[in-house]
């Protein structure tokens, strides 16, 4: 009776993470920055995207998967919602995939992770986040089988998943060399060389196809440097804190707590069994050598329950050495994939089995956490991710053709690209010359520049003098009172060396100060179809009118 009741409780809960995804595929809206960015990416010139696919963060193969769905779906912002759908959907499906491989149901992972707020909202946007999510969880079910039988057919399997995951997000990389070296140490520890052979086999295929990118990604050291950071362990340590207690800080010590179950049950199972390990060929087949087989089903189930307990910490550990040598700011969408990977490693550990009150006590454990997640779940499934589309309508409808559009910061010209069909002329601050992806190279050239916002001011001002309207697409500062405009010299000449934050927020302020001292009128419009917004794309319009010349002793 528990075992069905505990069959129902885990399609009870697919159904409600399911829910999740079609809420993503009504809500989400039009694509925000990032998503407009790798969807123009897709649409260009093969010998363009190889130029810029590292500028986007993602290899080759989740862009070709863009470009083939567009030729097929169309580019509508309904068709690629529809792909999310897909892809978040095929992600529960991996999640079940896993757990039946263990003999488990995916309790754990459907709370934990489907429920997390993050998931709906960037596993099923137009990234490479959540295909990279589906990938690795097929790369960690096919090393699971390969340690139980490391025959031809699992290691070919192996092989594919860990090539395609990682030509779909290097993250995955890390998270990769984690698996391999959890299914290498099973190997080693219980002497069956050939899992270990052929789980450092799998990655080292895995990577040495990621030499392809050898050329690219030596030319990007040029424009990195616009985008790193030195980045701490107790920063990364911190993230990783902050993303695993979202919604709630308590539930640090869940999953906390659940590691250590698992460590406790695994090592508690192997006490009880008392199993000897098994011999060395050599020794197979001597006088006083045991009669246990060295290699029963038992053991296997052992070898793969070992493994998963090992996925964990070496994942977990390659996660972290990643984002501290690569530099980048820890996202709480970055670590979609180590946290789908360790609470799948957790379904086989804690969801298989046992007697009926150990049953009971898994579904409770499962009701109560998604009685308290599902409802913050659900509000972060209806967020719209941008008004940019909103945004860009209203300026074509209201702007005239004499009249300039600064989208500010610079950022925002992605979406605006995407979105905007206007004659009006519009530019970013600064102005860049190309708005389809973030072009870190262009923007690297603007902060060493002795005057990257001469052009703009020049243009305001033709504007503003003839009577015609600014409008600001974005964010606009002035200083603190008694502060004078900052103004900071050229990159890297300064303790700022390359770090963007600091030249956009002061490049806003300049825009400001320039429209309040010389402009004479000022209205703000604030555009939305009620639904909320992310914070991460939520622009508004500012429009300017008239001009004024600077008061005695104020430079223009």
């Amino acid at each position: 009776m528990s075992e069905r009741a505990e069959q129902a409780a885990a399609l009870g809960l697919t159904a409600m993470a399911a829910v999740l995804h079609l809420l993503r595929l009504e809500y989400a809206g039009a694509l925000w920055r990032d998503e407009a960015g790798a969807v123009q990416l897709a649409a260009m010139r093969l010998r363009e995207i190889w130029a810029l696919f590292l500028q986007d963060a993602f290899p080759l193969l989740f862009t070709g998967t863009l470009r083939a769905y567009t030729g097929l779906f169309g580019d509508s912002d309904t068709a690629f919602r529809l792909l999310g759908l897909a892809v978040g959907l095929a992600i529960l499906v991996a999640l079940w995939w896993n757990a039946r491989l263990a003999g488990a149901l995916p309790l754990v992972s459907i709370v934990l992770v489907q429920f997390h707020p993050v998931m709906p909202t960037y596993g099923d946007s137009i990234r490479g986040y959540g295909l990279g999510t589906l990938a690795i969880l097929l790369t960690f079910g096919a090393f699971a089988r390969l340690v139980g039988r490391p025959d031809r057919k699992a290691i070919l399997l192996a092989t594919l998943a860990a090539v395609a995951s990682v030509h779909l997000l290097l993250h995955n990389a890390a998270l990769l060399a984690g698996i391999g070296a959890a299914a290498a140490i099973v190997g080693l520890l219980r002497r069956r060389f050939r899992v270990a052979v052929a789980a450092l086999g799998v990655g080292l295929t895995a990577a040495l196809s990621l030499l392809v990118y050898a050329g690219p990604l030596n030319a990007a050291r040029d424009w990195r440097v616009v985008v790193i950071v030195p980045i701490t362990l107790q920063r990364v340590l911190g993230k990783l804190r902050e993303v695993l207690g979202i919604p709630f800080p308590w539930l640090v010590w869940v999953w906390g707590g659940a590691v250590a179950l698992a460590a406790g049950i695994t090592l508690w199972k192997a006490l009880k069994k008392d199993q000897l390990p098994p011999l060395p060929v050599g020794e197979v087949g001597r006088a006083d050598a045991p009669t246990t087989p060295t290699l029963t089903e038992p053991n296997l189930a052992d070898d793969a329950r070992l493994f998963r307990l090992l996925v964990i910490p070496a994942a977990l550990g390659g996660e972290i050495a990643f984002l501290i040598a690569v530099g980048y700011v820890p996202r709480p969408w970055y670590l979609l994939p180590v946290l789908a990977l360790m609470a799948s490693a957790l379904d086989g550990l804690l969801a298989a089995g046992g007697p009926a009150p150990v049953r009971v006590a898994r579904i409770a454990a499962a009701a109560l956490l998604a009685a308290a997640l599902y409802t913050i779940a659900v509000h972060s499934a209806k967020v719209r991710m941008t008004n940019v589309d909103l945004v860009a309508q209203s300026i074509d409808q209201r702007a005239g053709p004499r009249d300039l559009v600064l989208v500010n910061e610079y950022y925002f010209g992605v979406s605006f690209h995407r979105y905007y069909r206007g004659d009006t002329r519009w530019m970013t601050v600064p102005p860049l010359t190309d708005h389809r992806i973030h072009r870190f190279d262009l923007l690297k050239a603007q902060l060493g520049s002795e005057d990257p916002l001469g052009e703009v001011r020049r243009a305001m001002r033709r504007t503003l003098y003839s009577g015609h309207r600014v409008w600001v697409v974005g964010n606009l500062h002035l200083p603190p009172e008694g502060h004078p405009t900052p103004w900071l010299p050229p990159a890297p000449h300064s303790p700022l060396g390359w770090r963007d934050g600091p030249y956009t927020y002061a490049w806003t302020q300049q825009i400001g100060v320039f429209l309040k001292t010389h402009a004479v009128q000022e209205r703000r419009l604030l555009v939305t179809d009620g639904r909320p917004v992310s914070g991460l794309e939520w622009v508004r319009i500012w429009i300017y009118q008239g001009w004024k010349a600077s008061p005695p002793g104020t430079p223009d």
